[in-house]
């Protein structure tokens, strides 16, 4: 690896350890509003999967995959919520 390589990965280390940091709280908020809102726990599921692979090169790699986790739980238990929720409404009368 050339010297200017090495740099340019050291300076986007805090990037991805904010990325990771991000994908945890977007999962944690995804998979409990999966439960209330389904539209806002599939918004931040994806979100947070998105920036839970960006952020597992960091040094936070661990913080990026329970987020991944979390969003990736968040985003089934939201489709099942919203399908649920429309299997209901059509139902009742």
């Amino acid at each position: 690896m050339e010297p200017t390589q090495i740099q340019t990965n050291l300076e986007r280390m805090p990037q991805r350890n904010k990325e990771a940091q991000i994908a945890l709280v977007l999962g944690i908020v995804g998979f409990f509003s999966a439960f209330v809102f389904a539209l806002v726990g599939i918004v931040c599921g994806v979100v947070g999967l998105v920036l839970g692979l960006r952020g597992r090169r960091s040094e936070k790699g661990n913080l990026a995959s329970v987020g991944m986790m979390l969003s990736g739980l968040a985003i089934g238990f939201s489709f099942i919520h919203a399908l649920l929720k429309a299997v209901l409404m059509t139902a009742l009368p």
